[in-house]
């Protein structure tokens, strides 16, 4: 499995200069579209990684694993990736459930960090340009020294359904032909999760529910944005 060495409290990686410590780094690159470079492989998709023997300057660390570090870069498109010609560029959102676990794990989190890195450029403080630390998990406004992390905001999706086979699909005006989705939103401070789920459906839908709904089971999850 991946190992998000930032996230075990016995592990300092993200504070140093070098977190990959002279292991050969795996880079991905994104682009301004969130897409990463793709290569079809005899099982399936497959990231198309960089191979680099120092850790890119400027890149975000994402882990590591089989004593391999991994990172993410903002950059252009281009044809080949280490001499590997790119099939596409794709997203998340195109590739993600087809990819393998790891892959899958590595793209999730290079979307959402760098999202984080591209939507929050100034302290929510001052105001004043912060400065990038720990290897991009963590920004400091420069006239106050705060940290400032990356958000993570509580969300529910639900699968409403009749009890049968017929369950309730909604989809957005700008997704692509064929695409559908459970529905599902985030929530607000001081709204349980769990209870507002049928009532919320209408309002998300444009549905009548009907008076039984009600919310058999649920499981905590958080989304970072």
């Amino acid at each position: 499995m991946l190992s998000r060495v930032g996230h075990d409290r016995g592990h300092l990686d993200r504070d140093l200069d070098d977190p990959a410590r002279g292991r050969p780094v795996r880079v991905l690159t994104i682009d301004a579209q969130r897409a990463v470079p793709v290569h079809e492989g005899a099982t399936g998709p497959e990231l198309l990684w960089d191979q680099r023997a120092e850790f890119p300057t400027g890149g975000i660390y994402l882990g590591h694993a089989d004593d391999v570090a991994y990172a993410v870069v903002r950059g252009e498109r281009s044809l080949t990736i280490s001499g590997t010609p790119v099939d596409t560029w794709s997203g998340l959102r195109e590739i993600g459930s087809d990819l393998g676990a790891r892959d899958a794990g590595l793209l999730a989190q290079a979307v959402g960090i760098v999202e984080w890195h591209e939507r929050n450029r100034f302290s929510p403080y001052t105001g004043a340009a912060t400065t990038i630390e720990k290897s991009g998990w963590t920004q400091r406004d420069p006239t106050t020294g705060q940290e400032v992390f990356p958000r993570t905001d509580p969300a529910v999706i639900m699968l409403v359904h009749d009890g049968g086979d017929r369950c309730v699909l909604g989809r957005q005006a700008v997704w692509p032909p064929g695409r559908f989705s459970i529905l599902a939103g985030f929530v607000e401070p001081g709204s349980p999760p769990r209870p507002p789920s049928p009532a919320r459906s209408p309002r998300r839908s444009g549905w009548r529910s009907p008076t039984s709904a009600t919310c058999p089971a649920s499981r905590g999850r958080s989304r970072s944005r």
